[in-house]
C-alpha cells in the first residue's frame, strides 16, 4: 500500500512528471507480481484523482467519499473502473462497523399491490 500517492505532486510541478513517476512505481511493482493500493487525496467531490492522471495507471480505480444530506454525514463508494472485471456503475453507501466495511444493498420491490 502506498498511502499517498498525492505527495508527488508536491515533489513534481508537471502533471506528466507525476504520471511517468507512477508508470515506474507501477512497473517495479507489476516485475514484484504484488498487489498493489495506491491512495490518493481528491479535492473535487466528482474528480477521479487529484493530478488529473493516476486514473490512466491503475488497473482499478474505486473513490470513497464523505457527503452530507440533510444535516447527516453519509458514505459512499463508486467503482469508477476495474479492468477486466464487470462491475457497478452505482453509488453505494457504506459503513464502517465493528466487523469492517458494510456495504449497504438495497432491498428488491415486487412491484405487486398487496
Amino acid at each position: 500500500m502506498i498511502d499517498c500517492i498525492s505527495g508527488l505532486g508536491i515533489r513534481f510541478s508537471e502533471p506528466s512528471e507525476v504520471r511517468t513517476e507512477l508508470f515506474r512505481i507501477n512497473a517495479l511493482l507489476q516485475e514484484l507480481k504484488v498487489t498493489s493500493l495506491f491512495i490518493n487525496e481528491i479535492i473535487e467531490p466528482d474528480s477521479q484523482s487529484r493530478a488529473g492522471v493516476e486514473q490512466f495507471v491503475t488497473q482499478g480505480l474505486i473513490t470513497l467519499n464523505l457527503c452530507e444530506a440533510n444535516g447527516v454525514l453519509k458514505r459512499d463508494l463508486l467503482v469508477w473502473k476495474m479492468k477486466q472485471t464487470p462491475h457497478s456503475l452505482k453509488k453505494h453507501s457504506f459503513k464502517i462497523g465493528q466487523s469492517g466495511i458494510e456495504i449497504a444493498t438495497k432491498k428488491k420491490t415486487s412491484g405487486k399491490n398487496t
